[in-house]
C-alpha cells in the first residue's frame, strides 16, 4: 500500500517512472485505493499520474478512465497524460482502439507543440491499415515533427504502392498528394527515428 501511495504523490516524471518500475502487482487494497482516486476525481497529481501509466488501473476501470482524461477540456494536462499514457500499454481493445484514434487525431492539428507531437506518437501507435488514411488526409499539419512522425508512421509500414493507395483514398488535392508522396519515398531512402515529446511535470504544466 505504501508503494502506491507514494507513486500517486510523486510531482516529478522521472521519479515517478522509478515508481512504477519499483509497484509489485497491485493487490486488492491497491486497487481500491487507485479506483477511490478515479472515482472522487479530485486529486489532481494522483489522476495526472494514473493517467500516465493506466496498465496500473485494473482494466474494468482502465478504458473508460482514459476516455474520461481525454475529455477533460478543463484540464489539458489530463489529456496530455492520457495521450502519453496509451503509449505504455502493450495493446488497446478493438471497441476502444477506433475510438481513441479519432479523439486523438485532431489533438495533432493542434498549436501546442507538446500535445501535437505526443498526440502523433499515440496517433500512429493506434493506427491500423484501414484507419492510417485519416493520418494522410490531415497531412500536413502546423508541426513539421508531426508531419515527420506521419511520414515514418508509414514509410516503416507500408511500401510505395500502398502509400500512395492511402493519398489517395484520404482525398488529398494534387499538389499535397505530390508533397507527401515526395517526403515519403525521401525517407524509405533515410529513415529517422520518431520525434517524441518531452512531457512537462504537472506544477510546471
Amino acid at each position: 500500500m505504501e508503494d502506491i501511495l507514494y507513486f500517486l504523490g510523486v510531482e516529478d516524471l522521472d521519479s515517478l517512472h522509478e515508481s512504477k518500475k519499483k509497484l509489485s502487482k497491485l493487490n486488492e487494497d491497491d486497487h481500491f485505493i487507485v479506483h477511490n482516486v478515479i472515482d472522487k476525481w479530485e486529486d489532481e497529481q494522483a489522476i495526472a499520474n494514473i493517467l500516465l501509466y493506466p496498465d496500473i488501473i485494473d482494466e474494468s476501470y482502465r478504458w473508460q478512465t482514459i476516455e474520461k482524461g481525454l475529455e477533460s477540456y478543463s484540464n489539458p494536462y489530463y489529456i496530455l497524460a492520457a495521450i502519453y499514457g496509451l503509449q505504455n500499454l502493450k495493446s488497446v481493445p478493438n471497441s476502444y482502439q477506433e475510438k481513441y484514434f479519432s479523439r486523438i487525431l485532431r489533438f495533432c492539428e493542434t498549436k501546442t507543440d507538446t500535445l501535437a507531437v505526443c498526440a502523433s506518437v499515440t496517433a500512429t501507435f493506434l493506427a491500423t491499415e484501414e484507419n492510417s488514411y485519416l493520418l494522410a488526409e490531415i497531412y500536413p499539419v502546423f508541426n513539421d515533427n508531426v508531419n515527420h512522425n506521419f511520414v515514418n508512421h508509414f514509410v516503416q509500414k507500408y511500401d510505395i504502392a500502398q502509400i500512395k493507395a492511402f493519398a489517395k483514398k484520404a482525398g488529398l488535392p494534387w499538389g499535397t498528394k505530390r508533397l507527401f508522396i515526395k517526403e515519403c519515398t525521401k525517407a524509405k531512402r533515410n529513415s529517422t527515428p520518431l520525434v517524441k515529446a518531452k512531457i512537462p511535470n504537472l506544477k510546471d504544466a
